[in-house]
């Protein structure tokens, strides 16, 4: 991790503004839900007003009990108090990554605050740095920068987070010093990594265990091994339930094959569309390559929608991979 100071126009923002509407995007993790929280705690404890919104849907076991902190839209009332409020977007490299929430935030003043490496530009003030492993962490970094410590309950919000976005370290590679003394000081507030990591992995059922199984059971290996491909349609989704899909599981079982490369999952989620997960291993930009795609991520980890049916967007994104396999 780079350190990247906190931009002196998001401390004036802080300073200048009582109401902050705080958004993150659709299709929830740890980290955005953990970010939005840590911020929303901070900025209440400086006598702020907060108001958090997130499309969903809260599929993800770990995150489902913040579920009832966000509005998924804007009422009337929000939409009146609108003119005198900052929208903080978090862990979002592009404004649509919001979902129907972006028509509202659109003509709002708007504070991004975000660690993915490739996206679309927005915003009126940008707090990004794609070499930090969690938007959480530059929460952090913003409420130290404003001479406080994090306190407990921020604390666990922030490690929660950072611990979802990096496997819980496992994602972390040389230069990541700067990473690990940020998380000893949420430590030192009294965050505990057993208890973190118990919340993250436990609890999971048979059918995610299932699952799991059915999408490695018909992986695909291209290129010599270095590309990988697995699939699932609506129909297998909506019988083993949204709600016991253990994706991080799928990719880490994968992406410790030996040889590979390229991970590549895709998902109707509804009829006609489909959902693409991208895993890389070190050289390949996970973020720049869904970017292609009209999505977004990190170097390592990305994703992006396609209105297209899973078979039509294999055919469009295989091409593409082989092409850059080939040139490795």
């Amino acid at each position: 991790m780079q350190y990247t100071p906190v931009p002196p126009s998001l401390i004036d923002l802080i300073a200048t503004h009582d109401l902050f509407y705080i958004v993150s995007h659709v299709d929830p993790d740890g980290d955005c839900i953990g970010s939005s929280l840590a911020l929303g705690e901070f900025l209440t404890r400086l006598g702020k007003s907060v108001q958090y919104f997130n499309e969903g849907p809260f599929g993800r076991r770990e995150i489902k009990e913040f579920a009832h902190f966000f509005h998924s839209g804007f009422s009337r009332e929000h939409r009146r108090n609108k003119d005198s409020a900052v929208a903080v977007v978090l862990d979002c490299s592009t404004l649509d990554r919001i979902g129907s929430l972006a028509d509202d935030v659109a003509d709002m003043t708007t504070a991004v605050i975000d660690h993915h490496s490739s996206g679309r530009d927005f915003g009126d003030v940008k707090f990004i740095n794609p070499s930090c492993p969690s938007t959480s962490l530059l929460v952090q970094q913003l409420i130290e920068s404003l001479g406080e410590k994090p306190t407990l309950k921020e604390s666990e919000y922030i490690f929660f987070a950072f611990a979802t976005d990096t496997g819980f370290f496992r994602h972390l590679g040389e230069n990541s010093q700067a990473s690990f003394q940020l998380v000893a000081k949420l430590v030192e507030a009294g965050a505990s990594p057993r208890r973190m990591y118990e919340q993250i992995s436990s609890g999971v059922s048979l059918e995610s265990r299932q699952h799991l199984g059915m999408l490695l059971n018909r992986v695909e290996s291209h290129f010599q091994g270095k590309f990988l491909y697995t699939w699932e349609n609506l129909q297998e989704i909506n019988s083993y339930g949204r709600t016991n899909r253990d994706s991080d599981s799928l990719y880490q079982q994968l992406m410790n094959v030996e040889g590979v490369e390229i991970l590549l999952v895709l998902r109707e989620e509804e009829p006609g569309k489909a959902a693409g997960s991208i895993r890389t291993r070190e050289v390949i930009d996970a973020g720049k390559l869904a970017a292609r795609f009209g999505g977004g991520g990190h170097a390592r980890a990305a994703g992006f929608l396609s209105d297209l049916s899973v078979e039509e967007t294999r055919k469009q994104v295989f091409p593409v991979i082989e092409k850059l396999l080939s040139s490795l």
